[in-house]
């Protein structure tokens, strides 16, 4: 059975939601009934990029198979989990809600060649009898991640990054700056050829409660068409690598 390590970033002036808690609680007793070893990690009064690295570099360290990054007011559904570790992707995201109005998911902008968080409408249409999507980046406030991945991207594997680039059609010059989250889903495309897959199940936000998705049976685990192309090769590397380690 995998392993798993919740790690949760505590801002200098962020408390963690006694509701987040306790679907923590709950999660981690429903994955040990199961066989699955589990642990959490808590981190307080470090900026959050550096935050994130410390919790993978100690899930490196303790031989855990995922991260399931939750944020201190985030609270994601039951069992959501479990759904994700039964799609043998490496990288889930669940959908929750951002200050700014819109989901934690985002797209890539063609026309600005610039990637863009999707309101909860335009997810929903998206999302239509489809059981999650790809998508170019997510927010890491509830994100399951195979710690494989970490160890085949350089660090810093989080930071706060700035682009500039000229418009193909204006020729001004913009200027991008990304938070840490979207900043790791990029490099893991642009290195690996992993994309976070998005799961309909929305989380709830402590401090956004009127912002969600209508959400769908958590119950109900279907393994989706679109587990596709990076897939098989990114577990056949995983055995290979297994492999060799295990020969003389």
């Amino acid at each position: 059975m995998p392993s798993v390590l919740f790690g949760m970033p505590v801002g200098t002036y962020a408390t963690i939601s006694p509701r987040t808690w306790m679907w923590l609680s709950n999660e981690m007793a429903s994955l040990n009934s199961i066989g699955v070893r589990t642990n959490v990690f808590t981190i307080r009064d470090v900026p959050v990029d550096r935050a994130r690295e410390i919790i993978i570099e100690s899930a490196l360290r303790d031989n855990y198979d995922y991260v399931f990054f939750i944020d201190s007011d985030v609270v994601p559904q039951p069992g959501v989990v479990s759904m994700a570790l039964r799609l043998r992707l490496p990288f889930v995201c669940i959908p929750y809600p951002l200050k700014i109005g819109v989901l934690s998911v985002y797209l890539f902008d063609e026309r600005n060649r610039i990637v863009r968080p999707v309101e909860p409408q335009t997810l929903k249409q998206l999302m239509s009898n489809r059981w999650g999507m790809f998508v170019d980046a997510c927010g890491l406030g509830a994100a399951l991640i195979d710690t494989y991945i970490f160890k085949k991207m350089p660090k810093p594997w989080f930071r706060f990054a700035r682009e500039e680039y000229v418009h193909v059609q204006t020729l001004d010059k913009i200027t991008v700056e990304y938070n840490e989250d979207v900043y790791f889903c990029l490099e893991v495309k642009r290195r690996l050829g992993i994309q976070p897959y998005v799961l309909p199940t929305p989380a709830h936000h402590e401090l956004l409660p009127g912002l969600s998705l209508d959400p769908l049976d958590p119950t109900r685990v279907v393994i989706p068409m679109e587990r596709l192309d990076f897939v098989p090769l990114y577990e056949q590397m995983k055995r290979q690598e297994q492999q060799s380690q295990q020969s003389p």
